[in-house]
This record gives C-alpha cells, structure tokens and sequence, in this order.
C-alpha cells in the first residue's frame, strides 16, 4: 500500500463508519381500524371536523398537525364515525371557527353537533446509533498509530491502520435504535342545537412509546409516512373509542 493511500485511509474508516452506523426505521407493528360496538338504527349527530390551531397548539405543534390531518387515518376520521352509524360526515360542508356562534348558525337536519378539539400533538423521534465504544476507542487507536508510524516503519503501519479500520468498523455497523413518542390530547365536543348549549365532552388521551431498529435521520420519505400512518391509526382509533361515549350518552339522553 502507497504511503499516501495510507494516510487517507483514515478519512475512509471516517466516511465507512457515517455510513455503516444507521439504517432507516423498521416499524413491523400494525393497528388494525376500530369498530364500533355502539351502532345505533339513526344517527342524530353531524360529525364537523377537527379544531386546531395556533392558539391551542404551538407553532411547530400545529405546523406537525396540519401535516398529521392529511394522512388516510386522520383525514378519513369522518367517514369511518358514518361507517359505524355514529355520526353523518358534513366536515366537508362546515368551514366556520368552531365558535359556538358558528356552529349555532350551520344548517343540518340533525339535533347535535360534534367536532374535535386537538388541544395537544406531538410525534417525536430519538435516535441511537449502534457503536461499540470499546472497539471503535481500540479500532481508533490502532488507526493513528499506524498512521504516525507510516513514514518510519509502513510495514508495521499497515497492519495497524488496516486492523484498527476493522475493529472501528465491525463496532459501528447495525441498525442502531430509534425511540418513538407520540403523545396527544383530543377533546370531543358534543353541541345540542335545540338547547344551544355544549352538553356533554370527553377526551381521547395518546401517550405511546415504541423502540424501533434503525434511526429516523436516515429514513426515507416512505418510511416515514409509514410510522405516521400507523401513529395516525393508533390516533384515530382512541378517537373512536370515545366516540362510543358519545352514542352511548346520545342514546340515554335523547
């Protein structure tokens, strides 16, 4: 090996090892949909929508949010309540604040009225890159004494950077670890137009943890979008679980 192949080799093992550490995200979990056990023989709510925005949520909160809403899960939240005859979807007819003014004045044949108030979101990522400390410090080593001894003894050199790049590498190389956190808090409205009043709330709370193989920096927009449909199924689905309080208070008050 030429002296001055040797003297890169280091920035080789530097490079190997950014690249050898991490792999993208595999998340194998799956979340089948919720179905609901609260069917009744007429829905007499109007499913609106979501309520969220900057004065409930941070700034990145919100912007995470908007993003978040456009997955199926989310976006489908809707449809799936008129599925399972709980409520009729009109989210796509109701463009107000979600004041009480407003939705008093929205027009439907139905008695209540339900929204969604995300008063809290967050998914975060953690990663944990798979380095064996002791080989990589040892691998290290062996590298920049091969290398200070290149000039001088270059056969004793190149076993040392040669060996040391190994060590340095085999201690680096896995899927690393990422950690998922998904936390939120949405509060379900009920309004009742003939008494023009909010007459009853519930929340569906989401607090979840999951370690994964691989790390988030280095996964793709599709890896990605995966994780998030699955924290949106999990979302959606506490949703609507409570949406079955909500029926179950329709059908004992109405």
């Amino acid at each position: 090996m030429k002296l001055k192949n040797l003297k890169c080799l280091p920035i080789v093992l530097i490079t190997g090892l950014l690249f050898s550490c991490a792999s993208a995200v595999q998340l194998e979990k799956t979340e089948k949909k919720y179905s609901s056990n609260a069917f009744s023989s007429e829905s007499q709510i109007a499913f609106i929508g979501f309520k969220a925005d900057n004065t409930l949520l941070a700034r990145t909160d919100y912007g995470s949010w908007k993003n978040f809403a456009n997955l199926d899960p989310v976006r489908q939240l809707g449809s799936e309540l008129q599925g399972n005859n709980i409520a009729d979807d009109q989210s796509h007819a109701y463009f107000g604040l979600y004041s009480l003014q407003e939705i008093k004045e929205f027009k439907t044949d139905k008695r209540y009225i339900t929204f969604v108030e995300v008063s809290n979101h967050s998914i975060t990522y953690s990663d944990k890159k798979p380095v064996n400390m002791v080989g990589l410090t040892l691998g290290s080593i062996a590298v920049g004494a091969g290398s200070g001894l290149a000039p001088y003894y270059p056969k004793t050199a190149i076993p040392l950077v040669l060996g040391g790049s190994a060590v340095s590498l085999l201690s680096c190389i896995g899927k690393g670890k990422c950690t998922l956190h998904a936390v939120g808090e949405y509060n379900i409205y009920l309004y009742d137009r003939e008494n023009q009043r909010i007459v009853t709330r519930v929340t569906a709370d989401v607090d979840q943890t999951d370690v994964v193989p691989g790390n988030w920096a280095v996964t793709d927009d599709a890896g990605r979008e995966k994780v998030l449909n699955y924290y949106g199924r999990v979302i959606a689905n506490e949703i609507l679980k409570k949406y079955d309080d909500i029926q179950a208070w329709v059908t004992n008050n109405y």
